[in-house]
């Protein structure tokens, strides 16, 4: 365990001597003035460049926290800073949920989130970093401008980090940032997509590339507002986190979902619906098919780079983007390794052709899968996809209810096969329809939570991903 604070700490038989700790603490210093008692910084092992690290803060002066209302609770926090020697730094240091603050100066890229505190023989709170060749300084400060409220300070020499460092690695693609990849008809893709690689991603072995569509939210005819909520999916978003925590390269496509002044303004290639399988002609023929050839692209580009990918990917998704992820299992199981996906209104597809003496066309089941795709659904491949589908038990987005959705036929069929009510009706009969399918899916449901993922949701997630990949492919 490194130990990272200045002087001496005394709490009855609590005692943490300097020498000790900054000699357990390699290219490790205080900063001047940072020494109050009472702060301790830990983490598990050494600082390494691209390797997920928890951080844990125990601050023992109640007088170096402060109170701020995290949703409906009044809790304690600190302030949780992370500095890069880049002023231009396209590579975040923080693996978290919520959205840092980040700002740049002269002196570097800084980025800050406020780690939410409990009492546990001091208060104590935790959060994750992701260290980078050019991070400088780790900082714990009251609220207020940096300069004059820095409670704790470390300066980190980044020669000093394990792991490998992207300035001196050779390559072609861009690291640690997401870049364009554009639109090539003739590969079999009428979109861009963004490629995201993490600053460390192992050479030695192939990896799986992890695979989540864009999800703008509301049908928009200006396509640059889908790659503008794709870039920032890619770039700087909770998926972002969980591929560096992964280390795996990461693929974000840009699908249109088109607005009013569209003639296909009634579909939604961002959730895979029915609709959208329909289209047998132009750009939005077969978006399916569109994201293979994405993903068979990408894989070449990162095998001319020296990473070799698995044949089969992981897939995550949350609401639209995880009712897709959902689908694209269905009709591509042998090319997905494992999918994560959440929020998907209490309804993934189900396994099977018919429920409760219904037919159950896509995308409420798979009875005409074979009839609109020209490929039956094959479950024995479905079966070894490994799933972790996920609810909250406060989620009130029931999409049964909006018509760009489902339409009133599929609406009424839902509701008379498979439960009137999103909680618990369809969550719970979907559960027993894959199990009576056989399918080996993990389901869950989060108390207390909304539309909207938690940490503790992404902690669950990154771990039921690294599960999947360190058990083979």
């Amino acid at each position: 365990m490194n130990l990272a604070r200045v002087s001496v700490v005394s709490i009855g038989a609590l005692v943490f001597l300097t020498a000790a700790i900054l000699a357990d603490t390699p290219g490790a210093s205080l900063l001047p003035g940072t020494v109050p008692d009472g702060i301790v910084l830990s983490w598990q092992g050494s600082l390494a460049v691209g390797e997920e690290k928890r951080v844990t803060v125990r601050v023992f002066d109640e007088a170096s926290t402060v109170l701020k209302w995290v949703g409906d609770l009044r809790v304690r926090t600190v302030r949780f800073i992370v500095q890069q020697s880049i002023p231009s730094a396209t590579q975040t240091v923080v693996a978290t949920t919520e959205s840092p603050k980040t700002w740049s100066v002269d002196a570097g890229f800084f980025e800050q989130i406020h780690v939410v505190l409990s009492w546990d023989d001091g208060w104590v709170g935790t959060t994750t970093i992701v260290p980078t060749a050019s991070l400088s300084r780790i900082l714990i400060c009251r609220e207020g401008l940096v300069s004059d409220s820095i409670l704790y300070g470390l300066s980190i020499d980044t020669a000093s980090l394990g792991g490998a460092d992207p300035r001196a690695a050779e390559h072609t693609l861009p690291k640690g940032q997401a870049f364009l990849v554009e639109a090539d008809p003739v590969a079999g893709f009428h979109f861009p997509y963004y490629l995201f690689v993490p600053t460390f991603v192992p050479t030695d072995k192939p990896v799986h590339l992890l695979v989540e569509t864009n999800n703008t939210g509301t049908p928009r005819d200006d396509f640059a507002i889908h790659l503008l909520a794709a870039k920032t999916l890619a770039g700087r978003s909770y998926l972002n986190s969980l591929a560096r925590r992964l280390a795996t390269p990461l693929l974000v496509p840009v699908f249109p979902r088109p607005g009013s002044l569209s003639a296909l303004k009634e579909i939604d290639p961002q959730s895979l619906e029915r609709d959208v399988l329909l289209v047998r002609d132009g750009e939005l023929a077969r978006i399916d098919l569109q994201l293979v050839a994405m993903i068979e692209h990408a894989r070449k580009k990162l095998r001319q780079d020296g990473v070799v990918t698995h044949d089969a990917i992981l897939m995550n998704g949350f609401s639209a983007s995880g009712v897709f992820a959902n689908r694209f299992a269905v009709l591509h199981p042998a090319a997905v390794h494992a999918v994560a996906a959440g929020g998907v209104c209490g309804l993934p597809i189900l396994p099977v052709a018919a429920w409760n003496g219904h037919a159950l066309p896509y995308p409420i089941g798979i009875s005409d899968v074979g009839e609109i795709t020209g490929v039956p659904f094959d479950i024995d491949a479905y079966c070894l996809v490994r799933q972790y589908l996920y609810m909250g038990s406060d989620d009130k987005t029931d999409a049964v209810l909006f018509p760009d959705a489902w339409t009133a036929g599929e609406a009424e069929l839902i509701r008379e096969a498979i439960g009137d009510r999103m909680l618990p009706d369809r969550w719970e009969t979907s559960q027993s329809v894959y199990r009576a399918a056989g399918v080996p899916a993990a389901f869950a449901t989060y108390s207390g939570v909304g539309h909207s993922i938690t940490n503790s949701i992404l902690d669950d997630v990154a771990a039921f991903l690294r599960a999947q990949v360190h058990s083979g492919d």
